[in-house]
């Protein structure tokens, strides 16, 4: 009779237990996510940290651009704040590029380059740490760039392959360069900050001082008159200008400098603010000046009689540019300068000529003159809110100016000023 419910049999002693976990256990799997994602968390603030700024212009990044990984995400750059520009404070053709090549420069070490007529600017990232205040260049390879460090000592910056390499001096201390005249690859005049005049004739190589401040000044003035400009036309023959009008001329190279006109010339013309020298002389605000100029207080000569620029087209010709709209000209080798009509009261800054027919004037409120007879008629093409510190003629209907954060180009003789951007 067969049983129910009798007990199993022993085991087999072949029978299997449960299979071995031969993976990750459960508490393993954990701490690998948790490695992995604090890696990824850290890779991806890592990657954040160092995002770059997106320039203004460019579009917004799509996918799977590179750019999409590694710029942020924007859904409206065009509200995207501009990006800081460095100010500018001069600019120069290079001469033999038929107007297409031309340099800039300006405070933070600025050097600005454009090989094709302003359409790009590239800026030339130079290891030095220098504001740059002019740039000259008398041929397609010598060029000069001039400013001063955060300590105020010169810095001269030489090329002599149209810019592709340049080569740093330094002057000195307490000898901030404002400005450079070269006559040729070899010799060019600089001032200094306080008005001192320096020369070099190897290039830029070294510089050494003239002396000339006693030929500028009265004992009066000797401390309140300085140079601010110079031009030569060849290595000889020169001009020299200051801040209280005086118009000095060279025929040996800066060696012996003669004074061809000071502010007395401005006598019977309008002026601005009346002297304190002399209670008894004095008059309202715009009345006309009927007494010598040497008896005016320095700072109301240099208000009204600061000369800040001088340009020599030849042996002969020459114009001088200053406060309140002063232009000044000669035609016979400084023996007489006549004052020019000026469209406004503007301070004129900075001029340049592409021919001894054609140039242009620039300076406060964004005030642009030109000329097309050598002077004896000036228009204003343009008035802004933003002073123009430099200007170079290419020819005589393309120039440049610059401003501190603009570059405006002419190619029709400045009927039409168009901005060109620039990085920096």
């Amino acid at each position: 009779m067969k049983s129910v419910g009798s007990a199993p049999s022993a085991a087999s002693p072949n029978a299997q237990g449960p299979a071995p976990n031969r993976g990750f256990s459960l508490e393993r799997r954990k701490h690998a996510t948790l490695i992995f994602g604090l890696t990824l968390l850290a890779l991806c603030g890592c990657l954040s940290w160092r995002q770059p700024t997106p320039d203004k212009l460019d579009p917004p990044a799509q996918f799977p651009s590179w750019k999409w990984f590694f710029y942020p995400h924007e859904i409206n750059p065009e509200n995207r704040p501009p990006k800081q520009k460095r100010p500018l404070r001069a600019v120069a053709v290079v001469p033999g590029s038929g107007g297409q090549s031309a340099f800039a420069v300006g405070d933070h070490g600025t050097v600005l380059e454009t090989t094709d007529a302003g359409e790009n600017w590239k800026l030339r990232l130079l290891s030095v740490d220098a504001s740059f205040s002019d740039v000259s260049f008398t041929d397609s390879k010598n060029g000069l760039i001039v400013g001063s460090d955060n300590s105020s000592t010169g810095i001269v910056l030489l090329t002599t392959d149209g810019g592709a390499h340049w080569i740093e001096h330094r002057i000195g201390s307490s000898r901030k360069i404002d400005s450079v005249a070269a006559a040729n690859g070899q010799t060019a005049w600089a001032i200094s900050q306080y008005g001192n005049l320096l020369y070099t004739t190897n290039g830029g190589g070294t510089w050494n001082s003239m002396p000339i401040g006693m030929l500028i000044s009265r004992a009066s003035d000797a401390s309140n008159e300085r140079l601010t400009r110079t031009s030569f036309v060849d290595t000889q023959t020169g001009w020299a200008v200051t801040n209280l009008g005086t118009i000095l001329f060279t025929l040996d190279a800066g060696a012996n400098w003669r004074r061809q006109k000071d502010a007395a010339w401005w006598i019977g013309r309008p002026v601005d603010t009346p002297t304190s020298s002399n209670p008894s002389k004095n008059a309202s605000a715009g009345a006309r000046l009927a007494y010598p100029v040497g008896e005016m207080d320095p700072k109301t000569r240099a208000a009204n009689f600061a000369l800040l620029d001088v340009i020599g087209g030849n042996n002969l010709v020459a114009w001088a540019f200053g406060a309140n709209g002063i232009i000044l000209s000669t035609t016979d080798g400084g023996t007489h300068w006549t004052p020019q009509a000026r469209p406004t009261n503007e301070t004129l800054l900075r001029a340049s000529f592409a021919d001894l027919h054609t140039g242009w004037a620039v300076g406060n409120r964004g005030a642009i003159l030109h000329t097309i007879d050598g002077g004896a008629h000036w228009t204003l093409q343009a008035t802004a809110n933003q002073t123009l510190n430099g200007v170079a003629a290419a020819n005589p209907q393309a120039a440049w100016v610059v401003g501190p954060y603009t570059i405006r180009y002419t190619s029709d003789g400045g009927a039409h000023w168009a901005p060109q951007e620039y990085a920096g």
